[in-house]
């Protein structure tokens, strides 16, 4: 898969209080050629997002527009003017999502949050391509205020192979000196994206809140990955270099580029 992406803000959280223009909104994500632009309203919300994402010889771009209502959040995304992602995220009293519906074909998940606002669990369904049905959890843990584990079982069934099951668990090492980088998740895959190749609504969402409270601090490895961090003259994270420890996998870079108000 190419790149990973995320966004989002939920009511009554400050930590997901949305990042605006007024101190250095994340503007541009690359990586290996794909790349992801996001566009903001008055709000400091992003409201639309475009992706280049560059397959061997190919190049595609999706354009996907967000709207935010009272008790939901609507994503749309297109791909030459041709509709070809619809999501529908809906959200409890306090702004958090609390069931994702992938309206292009049947696949829907449910979430779940502690007392203190993280996400615990997970729980989907779906139907894929080819007569294949998917379905799983994933269970959350969190110590000092940052995702340690997660862990994954997920359940395959199709007329091919019958029926089969993959379990997974991650940890995750933060240096606790060091704050949260934004889009996190894009780049170490702490929260499951569940549609949308490696870009997609759920990463985005999860940025600003919508999936509760974000890890305060940095992460620097998990199971097969370390991650290592470059700044700009402001101080502020713009290269992230992922490396792979028990694959033979080249590393990747991902570059951040931010819009200040001046």
């Amino acid at each position: 898969m190419p790149l990973v992406m995320s966004m989002g803000c939920s009511k009554d959280d400050e930590s997901s209080t949305p990042i605006t223009k007024d101190n250095c909104a994340v503007s541009k994500i690359t990586a290996n050629g794909d790349a992801i632009t996001f566009e903001y309203d008055e709000k400091g919300r992003i409201n639309s997002y475009e992706i280049l994402f560059v397959e061997e010889n190919d190049k595609y771009v999706l354009t996907s527009k967000i709207n935010y209502l009272n008790d939901r959040i609507e994503i749309k995304g297109y791909e030459e003017g041709i509709l070809v992602e619809d999501y529908e995220f809906k959200l409890d009293a306090s702004g958090k999502i609390i069931k994702a519906i992938n309206k292009e074909y049947p696949a829907e998940a449910l979430y779940s949050y502690n007392t203190e606002g993280y996400l615990i669990k997970e729980v989907y369904q779906e139907k894929r391509l080819y007569e294949e049905e998917y379905e799983g959890t994933h269970d959350y843990k969190y110590e000092n205020g940052n995702l340690t584990s997660k862990t994954s079982k997920k359940t395959f069934q199709d007329k091919w192979s019958g029926e089969y099951t993959q379990e997974e668990k991650r940890d995750f090492i933060y240096d606790t000196n060091e704050e949260n980088v934004p889009y996190s998740s894009l780049f170490t895959g702490l929260i499951e994206e569940r549609w949308g190749w490696d870009y997609g609504p759920i990463h985005i969402l999860y940025e600003h809140g919508y999936f509760g409270k974000k890890s305060k601090n940095r992460i620097i490895s998990d199971n097969n990955n370390t991650y290592t961090y470059g700044k700009n003259a402001n101080g502020k994270i713009e290269l992230v270099k992922k490396s792979y420890s028990s694959w033979n996998e080249s590393d990747i870079n991902y570059s951040i580029e931010y819009q200040c108000d001046k």
